[in-house]
């Protein structure tokens, strides 16, 4: 995720030997754990992670909660989404799009 990638090269840009510590914390899902450089707007990555999911409308918000249930690193085709959320494929991939620009999603367009 680039929001990632900035705020933990902000962090090294202070701390270049906690590489392995950073990274021990993401594999683990410790991202309370993983402070702010002083230019960052979010005390931790889970508190600007919630702030992209509050700029989502409601609606979406609730889709992008559906997507929990889906085991880590897996490729779900849009067509399976289109069926999970009730709606059209075209709807689906503007709703994944706008996952993807909000950092909230990675999407792998090239095999759909």
């Amino acid at each position: 995720s680039p929001l990632v990638v900035s705020l933990i090269g902000a962090l090294l840009r202070e701390f270049p030997d906690r590489w392995s510590y950073y990274l021990r914390q993401l594999q683990k899902k410790q991202f309370k754990r993983i402070r702010k450089s002083s230019s960052y707007d979010y005390e931790a990555l889970d508190q600007a992670m919630d702030a992209s999911l509050q700029v989502l409308e409601p609606g979406h918000r609730e889709l992008y909660r559906d997507l929990s249930i889906m085991q880590k690193d897996i490729k779900v085709p849009a067509k399976v989404l289109s069926v999970l959320w009730g709606l059209e494929l075209e709807e689906v991939e503007d709703v994944l799009q706008e996952f993807v620009n909000k950092s909230l999603l990675f999407r792998d367009c090239n095999q759909r």
